[in-house]
């Protein structure tokens, strides 16, 4: 397994019974469900009630991780979870530059989609979240898949209890958005700038970072802020959305989102200088096809496809209007989401 290190003062951890405890500042976290928890009371969240994801648990070693989902999950969450169940879905591993037996961290795994795919190709993971319930989950189902090593871990985004440079790939699929939620940081923004530093140190050189996060300015969410639940905060100012949402809701507005341009520029703030936009069409949950915004032809390929199968008619007048209208421009702008693929430099130190 993966060695831990103390989130305090990065010595390495070690284990006594169901504790993981830190020599050099003696600091200690409980082990439950084979899950070292950093912050063993936060509250549970997710698309699986509790009680059932309890029930998911028992049965998932002798039964078998999908067996022991429809087994425990009523019909509604089984349709929640629906777009979860399929690795396919979120393409990572296919997009990055992977060596044998890579070794790779997933920050908010969820229920384990992403973590699967990089199991398929046999990688050392640790799987992160801030539900333990579901860290635990993700690694049997990765063991399952066929992961060299899995170790599923319940901590902090900001404060990953691993070694800096161990990872070559580093998963934040849809977190970013949410980290202003867990900090006391009056800014949000600048805990997600401190988080990307963070994960940055834990890179090797060479290592790729993976972020997918909701387009700040797309219309195809109506306006409607698609965490917040209000029209118009993500086209606000971060002061006036703060306001806005105070006088709305009574809280402040802890998820702000990027447009293309500002999502480039933040990342190669935190020390990224290469990377890779992607637009999942027509979403991640249900991508049939993947554009990469940083490439015309293909860009107008898949936008060409797309039309194709659906609109024929339609397709005739993309194809017409290729060489005078600027279609990846408009999608790089419009996209309802980013996957991107941020690397850090070889010869970073």
């Amino acid at each position: 397994m993966t060695q831990l290190h103390c989130p305090r003062c990065s010595q390495v951890l070690g284990r006594q019974g169901d504790q993981i405890h830190c020599d050099g500042c003696t600091a200690f976290w409980p082990i439950q469900r084979g899950v070292p928890r950093f912050f063993p009371r936060a509250p549970y969240w997710g698309e699986v009630s509790q009680e059932n994801m309890g029930c998911v648990l028992t049965d998932v070693e002798s039964a078998g991780w999908r067996a022991a989902l429809q087994r425990n999950l009523s019909p509604e969450e089984w349709a929640r979870i629906g777009y979860l169940l399929d690795s396919e879905s979120r393409p990572w591993e296919s997009l990055v530059s992977l060596p044998d037996r890579p070794r790779v961290l997933d920050v908010g795994c969820g229920l384990g989609a992403i973590s699967e795919g990089f199991a398929r190709r046999g990688a050392e993971l640790v799987c992160a979240d801030a539900v333990p319930e579901r860290a635990a989950f993700t690694a049997a189902r990765c063991r399952q898949e066929g992961a060299a090593d899995v170790t599923p871990i319940q901590c902090d985004a900001g404060a990953l209890p691993v070694a800096d440079g161990e990872f070559d790939v580093i998963v934040l699929n849809h977190v970013l958005e949410w980290v202003g939620c867990s900090s006391s940081e009056p800014d949000p923004r600048a805990s997600q700038r401190r988080i990307l530093s963070h994960i940055y140190r834990k890179l090797r050189p060479g290592g790729s970072l993976c972020v997918a996060i909701e387009n700040r300015f797309t219309p195809v969410t109506r306006f409607r802020d698609p965490h917040a639940g209000m029209r118009f905060t993500t086209w606000m100012p971060q002061g006036l959305a703060n306001r806005w949402s105070l006088w709305r809701r009574g809280t402040p507005y802890r998820t702000p989102l990027y447009s293309y341009g500002a999502l480039g520029r933040l990342l190669r703030k935190t020390g990224f200088e290469s990377t890779h936009f992607y637009a999942p069409l027509p979403s991640s949950r249900n991508m049939r096809y993947l554009a990469a915004l940083d490439d015309k032809r293909f860009t107008r390929h898949a936008l060409g496809q797309m039309f194709d199968i659906k609109h024929p008619t339609l397709s005739l007048a993309v194809r017409s209007v290729n060489t005078k209208l600027p279609l990846h421009w408009l999608l790089a702008r419009c996209a309802p989401e980013f996957m991107v693929v941020a690397q850090r430099e070889l010869d970073a130190r």
